[in-house]
């Protein structure tokens, strides 16, 4: 399967699985209380899986380039500062506040931004594009559901509850323990059994399926538009600011003198990517306000067709 097939396939295993998740709760065949406990399924059982044979292979020789998922963590770390200030000044109550922090936070660089980078640039960067985005998993399972869980209480929580409650959640140690044993047996150079090599071509596509299902079972469209304000001051960020941070970590990396500036390129395309749908996911799982991240997820990722003659413009001159 070619990339462009690959590519054309992952937006309709996301678009469709989202519609028929969309079609069962208008007929009434599966209700929309199931998304939750759906949502924690997949993620307790196949996200572990996944995320051990997939760091079990992962190249480790280019010392170098292993500083892209650092980069990547930076760039959602600072985009937290605009995020905070403008939900403050927003006046969002606190379970939407978690939505917009957590929407302006995380981007689609897995389904939207690796294959743009091979479209533009080719194989090679399609490569860097997945190094940039392994910092996504360990990251989001600590800092983005300790944000979720945190936004989503009533009262906020002290030091010592968030630290208890992180150690006891499951959905975020379990994962992490699949990243965990996955690089210790890459560390340990032991090879990865033949019978497991397509694996994660069914988990991954049966994982996202699950998901979108999940989301689609409480999408209301109707209500995107009494978000304004939310979406364009997100837009503004993740279009905008987080592209322009990706550029200046990358140039402060030294990425510019690396393979004609090809990492640079990578991290541009990554930082400018709309929102990833696992704010939507962290936002079912902790009680914060989803139809505002469902409005966020849907727009961005709308806003970014448009956009697409500015990357490659802005990709031909860095």
């Amino acid at each position: 399967m070619s990339i462009i097939s690959k590519t054309v396939f992952a937006l309709l295993l996301i678009y469709g699985s989202l519609i028929i998740g969309w079609f069962f709760r208008v007929k009434s065949w599966c209700s929309e209380n199931r998304s939750n406990s759906l949502m924690r399924g997949t993620i307790l059982c196949l996200e572990p899986l996944i995320c051990c044979f997939a760091f079990w292979i992962l190249d480790l020789s280019n010392l170098r380039i292993l500083t892209l998922p650092v980069v990547g963590a930076l760039i959602v770390t600072f985009t937290f500062i605009p995020a905070y200030i403008l939900a403050k000044t927003l006046h969002l109550d606190r379970k939407r506040e978690g939505s917009y922090i957590l929407g302006t936070l995380f981007s689609n660089g897995g389904y939207l931004g690796a294959p743009l980078c091979f479209l533009l640039l080719g194989e090679e960067a399609f490569a860097l594009a997945w190094l940039y985005i392994i910092f996504f998993g360990p990251y989001f399972f600590t800092v983005g559901l300790s944000l979720a869980a945190q936004y989503g209480q009533e009262q906020r929580l002290g030091i010592k509850r968030i630290l208890k409650e992180f150690f006891t959640d499951k959905v975020r140690i379990l994962p992490l323990l699949g990243i965990g044993i996955g690089l210790a047996l890459n560390l340990a150079h032991y090879p990865r059994p033949v019978i497991f090599a397509g694996a994660n071509g069914v988990l991954v596509p049966l994982a996202i399926f699950l998901y979108m299902f999940a989301i689609g079972l409480g999408l209301r469209l109707g209500r995107i538009k009494i978000f304004f304000r939310e979406i364009a001051s997100v837009s503004l960020i993740k279009f905008v600011y987080a592209p322009l941070v990706g550029i200046g970590l990358g140039l402060l990396f030294g990425y510019q003198h690396i393979s004609g500036g090809l990492p640079l390129k990578v991290v541009f395309i990554q930082a400018i990517m709309p929102t990833a749908i696992w704010s939507v996911v962290a936002a079912n799982l902790y009680g914060l306000d989803k139809d505002l991240s469902n409005a966020i997820w849907i727009t961005t990722t709308l806003f970014l067709l448009p956009l697409v003659p500015l990357i490659v413009y802005v990709v031909k001159i860095i």
